[in-house]
């Protein structure tokens, strides 16, 4: 799952899931390696992260961007990639 944040001017923040798996098991173990992108061109954003974790005790990884608010300022957004699937039932 991937999830967005961000602050809002009255101090609260809002969060949007994404992307959500639509699997709800998985088709092969984990493997020691985590890699995804995140991209917006409206904002100028492209970020590439990998992890290796070879005993997969990763759960969630946070990634937080500046990125320009339209006012001449820019405010930061938080990504939060986290998920893992239990295994296949065979």
């Amino acid at each position: 799952m991937v999830k967005v944040t961000r602050s809002l001017a009255t101090g609260r923040q809002s969060t949007m899931t994404l992307f959500r798996n639509p699997l709800d098991r998985r088709e092969a173990p984990p493997g020691e390696r985590i890699r995804t992108g995140i991209s917006s061109p409206a904002q100028g954003l492209d970020v590439e992260v990998a992890i290796t974790d070879p005993e997969a005790v990763v759960t969630r990884i946070r990634v937080a961007c500046r990125v320009p608010d339209g006012k001449g300022a820019t405010e930061e957004v938080e990504f939060l990639l986290k998920g893992s699937l239990p295994p296949s039932g065979s």
